[in-house]
């Protein structure tokens, strides 16, 4: 297992779920030792878990750099493993990530019985420094003579916990570490050394205020998770809230029923209307004192922040703007654009809900613009995409929805790849919940995009124009306008996963079809400064279309957002996209070309009259045909 190359099949959020730790609730430990792990007691299911099959199997938990900071500095003394009954010799492994490289840390021979089974590790102790991921477990050895024992007492080998975590209960086939939800977390645990950390210390391991935009007046709510990872039980916490306009911190005491143990996390909320300014607001979030000790606040850990934004006016969303962050060398990524392919043939089809019945006819699909956004390193990557590549993908294929931060999410941008080999048939539709969800959201600014375009000299026009309302520079600051060309129908290579008799493989595909790429931008990556002293814009293109692009396939897409020339990191969440449209490039059609096929069309002018086909005088007619399919044509 040591230094194989390393890919996670997991959700993002999973790795921001909260870690649990404890000394006071398992046996067994030294008055300096704690646990860590997904379970604070020594409870085990008898209900078990196995795979049906003969095998060895690497079964254990992982613990990410976010969870594992707060324990910077602490030894790794061993491992705690439950059982529901004698797995005999095995083998115990504690593995570190980095860099998508898994390297084995401690590997140990041990007999394990049924219950809980201590291993204290060899040699040198490992100190864990926080940047790493940790992989811990054993190997489930599977056999003919233990799948009948648990047959006849109804016992399967491996125990989960009570608790609930994709990270929990993980196998280790093929280099690819695969989360099993069905059996519940796995009964292990890490002993750490905690004669290195303060007496009281806590830390923010959550923060949220719900949607980011409030309504003057609305309630705004603001949810945090405190967790206790200084040595010494917490009785109680005084935590300040600071906003932008507050003169002086709100101070709010929580007294804990029991006392917060090492690990252990309460949640502290805080509610009050929004004020009467729109505008952008942040919070700012701080244990002022501990067991009514007064704390160090310039220490990291007693802050955070968060961030709201308040208007009075707003407009409906046009068009919802979703990056795709893509790379042709990754087979997710080739799988992912098929999915893409099926969301948006699934968007032209009336949602089904018994609750909320929609009549098909009158059904009007969400506007919907997919910018794929390709690795800098690959031959359909687009000049100045990186930036927002960088802020943005962690693990490609990634996508966002208005580049907004949904509530309760870690980050940004979506990963999909949790679901693309198990259940992909579902993506489709958990994209159409996020954007049915973001489209919603109140907009501060209007976009009309129109095009035009000569076949015979490739001449090309681009308008892009809008009204910002007065909230849209009071919550952005600077409003920037940014636009970008996309092309379908690009034919490039692409890795991509195949299946072929119920096994996956990747393989590349050289006439593999790109669609909704982007190609160039008309503007600065992060957008062109808008008049600070004007609420309309206007910004106008005229240009020779070049040969490399296919006319028919070209759309213009713009939207409105903070303007940067480099994103904060610090503040990711304030490059929301709060409107978005596009065209496609209009190219007429010669009138010559009528498809006989779908019947005789017939003809009307942009005022809406119709003209007879044989009185077509020059100019731009609407051509409609029975089958009810229309287009604009050009008569010279």
């Amino acid at each position: 297992m040591n230094k194989s190359f390393f890919s996670i099949a997991l959700a993002a959020a999973a790795a921001f779920a909260p870690l649990q730790a404890s000394a006071q609730a398992v046996t067994g430990l030294n008055p300096n030792e704690a646990v860590l792990g997904y379970t604070l007691t020594d409870a085990l299911s008898e209900e078990g878990g196995a795979f049906g099959e003969p095998g060895v199997y690497p079964i254990g938990a992982m613990l990410e750099p976010s969870q594992l900071i707060n324990y910077k500095g602490c030894p790794i003394v061993g491992l705690r493993i439950g059982l529901t009954f004698d797995l005999g010799r095995t083998q115990t492994f504690l593995s570190k990530i980095e860099g998508g490289i898994l390297d084995d840390i401690k590997v140990q021979k041990q007999r394990l019985y049924k219950g809980w089974n201590r291993i204290d590790f060899n040699g040198e102790q490992y100190v864990i420094k926080g940047t790493e991921s940790l992989f811990f477990g054993y190997d489930y050895e599977e056999t003919d003579e233990l799948n009948q024992v648990a047959a006849e007492s109804g016992v399967l080998g491996f125990a989960p916990t009570e608790s609930t975590n994709p990270n929990a209960c993980l196998v280790l086939m093929n280099d690819q570490l695969y989360s099993m939800s069905a059996p519940g977390p796995l009964a292990v645990q890490l002993i750490i050394d905690t004669s290195s950390m303060p007496t009281l210390n806590t830390a923010f391991t959550f923060v949220d205020c719900g949607f980011k935009y409030k309504k003057i007046g609305e309630s705004v709510e603001i949810y945090a998770s405190l967790q206790n990872v200084g040595k010494a039980p917490i009785n109680s916490v005084t935590v300040g809230y600071s906003s932008d306009d507050a003169e002086t911190p709100v101070t709010k005491t929580f007294t804990f029923t029991e006392p917060l143990v090492l690990g252990a996390q309460e949640p502290v909320s805080y509610s009050f209307p929004a004020p009467d300014a729109i505008g952008s607001q942040k919070v700012k979030i701080s244990v002022t004192e501990i067991n009514g000790e007064p704390t160090d606040l310039s220490r990291e850990n007693y802050s955070t922040s968060v961030s709201y934004a308040v208007y009075r006016n707003s407009v409906p969303r046009q068009k919802l703007w979703m990056d795709v962050f893509c790379d042709q060398d990754d087979p997710y990524s080739g799988k992912f654009g098929e999915l893409l392919e099926e969301f948006k043939a699934s968007m032209d089809t009336a949602p089904v809900d018994p609750e909320n019945p929609v009549d098909p006819d009158e059904y009007v699909a969400p506007g919907v613009i997919i910018a794929k956004a390709y690795k800098e390193t690959n031959s359909l990557a687009c000049e100045g995409a990186e930036m927002w590549w960088n802020a943005y993908n962690y693990s490609s294929p990634t996508f966002t929805s208005n580049r907004a931060l949904f509530p309760g999410e870690a980050s940004v941008a979506y990963n999909a790849n949790d679901y693309l080999l198990q259940l992909p048939f579902i993506i489709p539709a958990l994209i159409q919940d996020i954007i049915a969800q973001d489209i919603e959201t109140p907009s501060f600014a209007t976009i009309n995009v129109d095009t035009s375009y000569d076949p015979a000299s490739r001449k090309t026009s681009l308008t892009v124009s809008g009204e910002l309302l007065e909230e849209a520079r009071a919550i952005l600051g600077d409003v920037g306008l940014t636009i970008v060309l996309l092309e379908d129908g690009l034919t490039d290579s692409q890795y991509s996963i195949v299946e072929r008799d119920g096994q996956y493989t990747a393989r590349n595909i050289y006439s593999y079809v790109h669609n909704d790429v982007m190609r160039e931008y008309l503007t600065a990556p992060g957008g062109d400064l808008l008049d600070p002293e004007s609420l309309k814009f206007s910004k106008n293109f005229e240009f020779t279309l070049p040969e490399t692009y296919v006319a028919e396939n070209v759309t213009f897409a713009a939207y409105i957002s903070k303007a940067t020339e480099e994103v904060n990191m610090a503040d990711i969440a304030d490059y929301d996209i709060i409107q978005a449209n596009s065209a496609k490039l209009y190219v007429p059609a010669a009138v010559g070309a009528i498809g006989a096929e779908e019947g005789t069309p017939r003809f009307f002018n942009l005022n809406g009259l119709e003209v007879p086909a044989d009185a077509l005088a020059p100019g731009f007619y609407i051509r409609r045909y029975p089958s009810g399919r229309a287009d604009r044509i050009v008569v010279k």
